[in-house]
Formats: C-alpha cells, sequence, structure tokens
C-alpha cells in the first residue's frame, strides 16, 4: 500500500492513458464497425442493471467468465445515466482502463522500468487489425484473456530465466 501512495500520480496517469484509449476506440475507430454481436453485450448488460447481479438468470450458462467482459462495465454505465451507443462506448472505455492498469501493472513488476512498461502497455492496446478493432478493444471479448495470459505467462518465463533449468524437461 505504501508503495501505491508513494507513485499515486503515476497511477492515475496511467488510468487516465487507459480511459483515454478506451474513449478515442469506442468514440471514433469502433462506430465504424458495431454488429449484432456487440449489442448482444448490451442486452446482458441491460439484463444485469435490470436483475441487480453479475450473472441474470437468462445468461446462465454455468460460464462465470461473462464477469470478466464488457457487460459488468456497460451496465454500470447505464446505472450512471448512460444509454445506447454511449452506454456501450463508457462502459467499454472503462473496461480497456481497468484492463490496461492491471496489464501495466503486470509487466512493470518484471521489466523494472515504468515507462517502458507503459510503452509496452500502449502498444498491446492500439489495434493493429480488423481482429484487434473488434475482438480485441471492440467488444473486448479477448482482452481479459490477452491480459490473463500475460499475467500467468511472464513469471512462468521469468521462472525459467532466472531459476530452475529442469522445469523444462517437466
Amino acid at each position: 500500500m505504501m508503495e501505491f501512495k508513494k507513485n499515486y500520480f503515476w497511477h492515475v496517469s496511467v488510468i487516465i492513458i487507459g480511459l483515454a484509449i478506451g474513449l478515442v476506440h469506442h468514440i471514433y475507430i469502433y462506430p465504424n464497425f458495431f454488429h449484432a454481436d456487440s449489442a448482444a453485450y448490451q442486452v446482458l448488460a441491460s439484463a444485469i442493471r435490470d436483475e441487480g447481479v453479475l450473472l441474470p438468470h437468462d445468461f446462465f450458462y454455468g460460464n462465470q467468465l461473462i464477469m470478466l467482459k464488457i457487460s459488468p462495465f456497460i451496465a454500470l454505465a447505464n446505472y450512471i445515466g448512460f444509454s445506447g451507443y454511449k452506454a456501450y462506448a463508457i462502459g467499454g472505455a472503462i473496461a480497456i482502463c481497468v484492463w490496461f492498469y492491471i496489464c501495466n501493472l503486470i509487466i512493470s513488476k518484471y521489466c523494472g522500468n515504468k515507462y517502458f512498461s507503459l510503452l509496452l502497455s500502449t502498444c498491446l492496446f492500439i489495434p493493429l487489425g480488423m481482429d484487434d478493432i473488434d475482438f480485441l478493444l471492440g467488444q473486448e471479448s479477448h482482452l481479459s484473456n490477452v491480459v490473463l495470459s500475460i499475467m500467468i505467462c511472464l513469471p512462468v518465463i521469468i521462472y525459467i530465466q532466472e531459476s530452475k533449468k529442469s522445469f523444462l524437461c517437466i
């Protein structure tokens, strides 16, 4: 906690950069690509808001991974007072902001330089193709998977590089 208080301005700056990336993407880029798959997340967000639970009855498939997607953030934007695509854009920007911050924390933990980790995180969140525009930052159906994969792979890579090489045989 002391580390966070000491670098408070840095953490707030990272959050603002993540929010800016999300807002720019959802306001200027993604409206041209919005389609029915994206609208399904809005329907789920409406059900979350209406029922007041993260796993609405009609969407309970035994798959709790929907909590890692964009829908809870859209529901938050709906609760704040936004509706339609504005709720999708604000909720999506907040979700990108959260995953950007988590990604930056993970990378900075293992790279040591906070500026370099911010650069790497920013590069990861810049869409380079249609799939990045749609699946990674638009619907955000793959965003949590990418960040959580980084969270798992980086420690394993560091362990392999710095510890027992016999770990590769297992």
